[in-house]
């Protein structure tokens, strides 16, 4: 029993080592605003209503030029054929932009429905096999978004707000419509979620004044959630923000939603350098 026992920690601790000389250290390179330039703060709630209101213009702006729009909430058949190809080509575009390399081979892969959205995950990156998995059961506005995050993540960015960053940048600079309209309605979502968590009422009140389209897309986003629940959330949360503060992240879960103070921060200076 005592071998068995010391057999499984060799094994946990193997594995454990093998992630960290792959890939962990990627958690203490420079960080994406040092790179970038920019100085992320806190923003007030006023502010970021208004950052609500802008990028709902984005969104209502970005789901016309998807071909076929209409009231109807989107499905699988307005997703490209060759999604993985597109955002590879894009997150690989976005990163040499920001002066990452974007050497080293990376696929992505959909497991079966349901396997990781009933852990509370959407998709992780396996360095052992250099895999960006995500959950086929995804709606599919949601699919472009987290497979692009994943992508950066495939590309040796550990933090997971830096990942959302880019992963909104690869969406909205795309060529392809819809992938697009998916990363800015992932963004808002983000926005919206954090809104709401200061003014529920108001928010409600806005959500409701939306296009019918976006709002049958929101309504589907969230059905699709609902029927995948979460079979662990309190495990789950607290054991991934353990391991997000042991690598260094001191925000632990809460770094997933410091896209929005870094896409602020980042849209200040592209603001400043043009009056300038």
């Amino acid at each position: 029993m005592i071998h068995l026992v010391i057999s499984c920690l060799a094994l946990i601790g193997g594995g454990i080592f093998l992630f960290l000389f792959l890939w962990g250290f990627n958690y203490a390179r420079v960080p994406l605003e040092d790179q970038m330039g920019i100085d992320p703060q806190p923003i007030s709630k006023s502010t970021l209503f208004a950052e609500l209101e802008i990028h709902t213009t984005h969104i209502k702006s970005y789901r016309e030029q998807v071909p076929g729009n209409g009231n109807s909430a989107m499905t699988d058949s307005t997703l490209p054929a060759d999604l993985e190809s597109i955002i590879r080509t894009d997150v690989k575009r976005t990163m040499k932009e920001l002066g990452y390399p974007t050497g080293g081979p990376i696929q992505g892969r959909r497991l079966f429905k349901g396997s990781l959205l009933r852990i509370g995950t959407a998709g992780f990156y396996l360095p052992f096999t250099g895999e960006c998995n995500i959950d086929a059961g995804l709606h599919p506005l949601q699919k472009p978004y987290v497979m692009a995050h994943e992508y950066a993540h495939g590309l040796g960015i550990g933090d997971e707000g830096s990942c959302n960053f880019i992963a909104y940048l690869t969406c909205t600079s795309s060529s392809n419509a819809f992938v697009k309209y998916s990363g800015a309605l992932s963004f808002w979502r983000s926005l919206a979620s954090s809104y709401l968590a200061y003014d529920n009422a108001h928010y409600r009140a806005y959500r409701a004044e939306l296009p019918a389209g976006i709002i049958a897309d929101l309504d589907a986003i969230n059905e699709n959630s609902r029927s995948y629940p979460d079979l662990f959330p309190d495990f789950r949360d607290k054991t991934y923000d353990a391991f997000l503060r042991t690598q260094g992240i001191d925000e632990g879960m809460k770094n997933y939603s410091r896209v929005i103070l870094l896409e602020y921060a980042w849209r200040e200076r592209e603001r400043l350098i043009i009056n300038d």
